[in-house]
């Protein structure tokens, strides 16, 4: 499933892919990066309500925010969307380092 190109590269639609392909009965869990795109996409699947089927997430920080892009600038920060996701209702884990 792409939604366009970007680049001259054809653009995939996870969330789309992900809304289309995980059903209620399957056992999902979902390990992530707090990197820009991932919490990006992470922001996507909550406000659509995908996140209903996600049984479980692991989301790594490193100790001085993402390695891809320094979007997380703490542990704080980091520490702050564990905790808005759990009071939401989502078990979510620490993936710290690698």
């Amino acid at each position: 499933m792409t939604t366009g190109r970007v680049g001259g590269e054809d653009e995939f639609d996870f969330l789309a892919w992900f809304k289309e392909t995980v059903q209620y009965a399957d056992f999902v869990v979902l390990k992530m990066n707090a990197g820009k795109v991932e919490l990006k996409f992470l922001k996507d699947v909550f406000e659509s309500g995908a996140i209903c089927f996600v049984d479980e997430l692991f989301l790594r920080c490193t100790e001085n925010g993402s390695v891809e892009d320094k979007t997380m600038k703490s542990k704080k920060s980091c520490m702050d969307i564990y905790k808005g996701l759990r009071t939401n209702g989502v078990y979510v884990h620490q993936w710290w380092g690698n």
